[in-house]
């Protein structure tokens, strides 16, 4: 019965700690406001099936004196590992230097597109409720920004973009042009806040 025990609490350890990997894939690129609190009881509840998990071995280990009854922390810790090795893929990807972030402020919804220095981008696209994430790669020349996609979350209608500067020389903004780089009116236009290019 005790083994039963055992194999149940590793069960759900298992299951939680998969479900975590698995909620960081499905979330990295698309975030709602209540994921905090799903992370936050995938934790608990893995650390709670985890130290139950250790405290058993530990017993096991103390009657038998085998260190193959660190059987079951040995997975809970792969999985802590497994856990651990995605989040630092995920956020690797955001590693390089931005050289050009440019935003839209739509009052309660808003864009970034933010343009790294390893050629390639991340757009979010968001409001208060959560934001979705699209990454790809651009190339630019001049003032003219090509892009890998032509239509991105609605909100992207080109694949060609085009860095115009106002007249005072200072404010900067990114406006989405057809393939004969004439101005389309009603695309989204873009307000540069950072420029390191």
């Amino acid at each position: 019965m005790k083994k039963l025990s055992s194999i149940l609490i590793l069960f759900l350890s298992v299951i939680t700690g998969i479900y975590y990997l698995y909620f960081s894939i499905k979330t990295a690129d698309n975030t709602f406001i209540f994921d905090g609190v799903i992370y936050f009881l995938l934790i608990i509840l893995f650390i709670v099936f985890f130290t139950i998990t250790v405290r058993n071995d530990f017993n096991n280990f103390k009657i038998s004196k085998k260190y193959k009854s660190f059987l079951f922390t040995a997975i809970g810790i792969l999985i802590i590992i497994l856990n651990i090795g995605c989040q630092l893929y995920l956020s690797s990807r955001d590693n390089s230097e931005i050289v050009l972030k440019v935003f839209y402020d739509g009052d309660y919804n808003g864009s970034s597109l933010e343009f790294r220095k390893d050629g390639t981008y991340k757009f979010g696209n968001g409001s208060g409720l959560g934001e979705s994430i699209q990454r790809g790669k651009y190339s630019i020349k001049d003032t003219i920004i090509t892009l890998d996609k032509d239509n991105i979350d609605n909100v992207i209608e080109s694949k060609t973009l085009m860095l115009k500067r106002e007249l005072n020389g200072t404010d900067a903004k990114i406006v989405q042009v057809d393939k004969n780089f004439k101005l389309i009116d009603r695309a989204t236009k873009f307000r540069v806040v950072k420029d390191k290019r």
